[in-house]
């Protein structure tokens, strides 16, 4: 391959397709997997070339027949003809949703003490979008028995579970599903390059820029050719993209597609004189707009690869001439009628290449007669010159005498000319060299500095987190405080004077039942304030400063009525606002084993002393 740089234009298009659009991505996908019908007619492809196409399903390379490709088409309409379900289905998915999570808290039962439990149980509390990916990849770094069959039933549930929120939440008719996106090089350019490289170009450019979201299909399309294939008149591939985000489960394709071009807005110039789009609703000419910078970002993509295969090609974008203009128009107009009426197939294209021989051939004929003509006139022309030249000759030998020492200054003149000529040549070529020099030094530094803002966006992103965690924190410990002034202090201190009124009305031999619901009802107000954890360490510390006082802890115990109260509290306020962090977490489960370890008093109602 030649190492002369070789320009030439090209054109990136996306196409987005919703539920109440279904029919057109009926009609792209059967175009797109030369699935014969009415709609879709032989003459857009030639089928002695069909070997040339390339299909490849979840990122594999498949053979595709006729019956296979109608039984992928099936599969992929039919579940966006049912996007909204029934209430009976709901209804089930709710029944089968509470015997996995049945299953789950057996599960969280037999890990009690291991990291796994805990992280079960936060999975159970989560009310929104749930990714399933993430939860398979924290499986994987803990240690537990039978990983794989608990982590399908964990699976399921979040299946069931993301299902129903999805219910919750009907789909827009109008939201974008799926995304068609294809380029392609004009055949006038003779652009020539290999399948592997238009698949590969198109998967990087999505992954790179849109990585939450499944690749469903890539086609490449070798059988638009004109006659036997000898020259190429569009070798192209074509994508189709799932829209809906992996992590969130929200169909937001088209929106972080607009985001990414306000970005190109505000960094490049061709740009400067556009406003931002909206984000959440486009028009259409806020559309055309966000399609247009991806284009940019396609050009640069394409040139990066372009460099990075050492290929000898430059995409450029067409001047913004009025005919390129008319011409960008008139292609805009022509996209929304059907594949076999456009003015860019490949019928109408061999049209026009009969029509433009005949253009030729109509013109040939002209300009034989005219030159025809032009001879007759110009055989008296050179007769009337020769006569002049016969007199110019008289002159010149008169004058040849004068004008020799005149050519004699000539000469050194072009001599002195020829060698300048020579010196701007070579600076020419010099200043060339290093304008190349400058262009691939311009191109470095404008990928070192996107880099550079992508690293600083990611350092701002996270430190801005850290401050609303800080802030958040700042505000929990302020409330902490607030309720152990106010409220559990006071609580901590009655506990203590009621376990000492027990005990003197025991030295005195008066009833201490009522003091003993005293204490209870103590304990069941401090428990409101706790945690899960915090509570469970105060109750057992209550519990084991009466018996070591000798007194009767279980008269302090909650029963179903006391737990119903706890339970009341814990659903319908927010005064759960003291809890361990986990290195307390930790600390305390010591301070209870070695109270543990204390030796115990005797019972009150096996005392021998004791005259009761």
């Amino acid at each position: 391959m030649s190492n002369e740089i070789k320009s030439t234009t090209m054109l990136y298009k996306r196409l987005n397709f919703s539920v109440s659009k279904l029919k057109q991505l009926v009609k792209s996908l059967k175009h797109s997997l030369r699935i014969e019908s009415k709609e879709e007619k032989k003459i857009q492809w030639d089928e002695d070339l069909s070997h040339k196409n390339i299909f490849l399903i979840n990122g594999e390379r498949v053979a595709m027949t006729q019956q296979s490709a109608l039984a992928f088409l099936n599969s992929k309409i039919k579940p966006l003809q049912q996007v909204t379900r029934s209430k009976e289905q709901r209804h089930e998915d709710i029944e089968f949703k509470s015997k996995y999570k049945y299953k789950i808290k057996k599960i969280i039962k037999d890990e009690t003490g291991n990291p796994i439990a805990t992280y079960l149980e936060d999975l159970l509390e989560q009310k929104e979008f749930i990714d399933s990916t993430i939860v398979q990849s924290d499986f994987e770094r803990f240690e537990v028995s039978r990983k794989a069959q608990k982590l399908q039933s964990v699976q399921n549930y979040i299946d069931l579970h993301n299902n129903i929120v999805q219910s919750e939440k009907p789909l827009d008719g109008r939201k974008t599903v799926i995304q068609e996106a294809f380029f392609k090089f004009p055949m006038h350019n003779q652009i020539d390059l290999p399948p592997e490289f238009y698949i590969t170009a198109i998967q990087e450019f999505y992954a790179q820029h849109f990585p939450d979201y499944n690749v469903i299909m890539t086609v490449y399309h070798g059988d638009e050719l004109e006659g036997k294939g000898k020259k190429k008149i569009g070798d192209h591939p074509h994508i189709f993209i799932d829209c809906k985000n992996k992590r969130t489960g929200e169909y937001d394709l088209t929106e972080q597609q607009a985001m990414l071009a306000n970005k190109v807005i505000e960094t490049v110039d061709f740009f400067k004189d556009y406003d931002p789009v909206n984000t959440q609703k486009q028009t259409y000419q806020e559309s055309q707009i966000t399609g247009e910078a991806l284009q940019e970002l396609f050009y640069q993509h394409i040139n990066q690869k372009f460099i990075m295969e050492n290929i000898p090609i430059l995409a450029s974008k067409l001047e913004a001439t009025e005919e390129n203009l008319e011409l960008r128009k008139k292609i805009r107009l022509e996209s929304k009628k059907p594949k076999e009426e456009r003015a860019f197939n490949l019928y109408t294209l061999r049209e026009e290449q009969l029509e433009e021989i005949e253009k030729k051939l109509e013109g040939t004929e002209k300009e034989i007669k005219k030159t025809v003509e032009n001879k007759i006139q110009l055989d008296a022309v050179i007769t009337t010159k020769q006569e002049q030249i016969v007199k110019e000759e008289v002159k010149l030998e008169r004058a040849e005498k004068n004008t020799s020492k005149r050519l004699a200054s000539l000469s050194n003149e072009i001599s002195v000319k020829k060698k300048s000529l020579e010196e701007l040549a070579a600076q020419e070529e010099s200043t060339k060299i290093e304008i190349n020099a400058l262009t691939q030094k311009k191109i470095d530094l404008k990928r070192t500095l996107e880099t550079e803002m992508e690293k600083y966006n990611k350092t701002v992103k996270r430190l801005n987190e850290k401050i609303i965690q800080d802030q958040k924190k700042k505000s929990e410990i302020e409330n902490a405080i607030k309720v152990l002034n106010e409220h559990l202090q006071p609580l901590i201190h009655n506990f203590d004077v009621k376990v000492d009124k027990v005990l003197n009305a025991k030295r005195l031999d008066n009833p201490t039942n009522s003091i003993y619901n005293e204490i209870k009802e103590n304990m069941l107000q401090t428990s409101r304030y706790l945690g899960k954890e915090k509570r469970a360490d105060y109750l057992f510390n209550a519990q084991e400063k009466l018996k070591e006082a000798g007194l009767d802890n279980t008269k302090v115990e909650f029963n179903i009525l006391d737990r119903a109260k706890l339970w009341a509290s814990d659903t319908f306020t927010d005064k759960q606002t003291i809890e361990f962090d986990q290195e307390e977490k930790q600390e305390a489960a010591k301070a209870r084993a070695r109270r543990m370890l204390k030796p115990k008093p005797p019972s009150p109602f096996n005392n021998p002393n004791d005259p009761y």
